[in-house]
């Protein structure tokens, strides 16, 4: 019996913990003419290269569109407004009911 904390051994777990690992690719279905976005589609279709379904050796962060982070340390204006906000919240909630005590 494992101690608290400890890890624990056996089980239908693999060795990362995990109990299954999704490796099914499946194909795309044929577009729909009849849909409403079949134009968009067709032109995303041209637009994007053949090998797009491997990511190997790619960065996967900025591989969806996302922005690099100048510097995740706050300026002054941040951490006054930061603190301007909380203050607001904590007087929002000491404020009493607006209708006073009906029965």
């Amino acid at each position: 019996m494992p101690r608290v904390g400890e890890k624990e051994e056996g089980g239908k777990a693999g060795r990362d913990g995990r109990r299954f690992k999704h490796r099914k690719v499946v194909e795309a279905k044929p577009l729909d003419r009849f849909r409403g976005d079949y134009d968009r589609k067709v032109r995303q279709l041209k637009k994007k290269p053949e090998d797009e379904g491997e990511t190997k050796g790619k960065k996967m962060g900025l591989r969806r569109g996302g922005k690099r982070v100048k510097s995740e340390i706050k300026t002054v204006e941040q951490i006054r407004k930061g603190r301007k906000v909380v203050a607001n919240r904590k007087a929002k909630n000491a404020r009493p009911r607006r209708g006073g005590r009906r029965r």
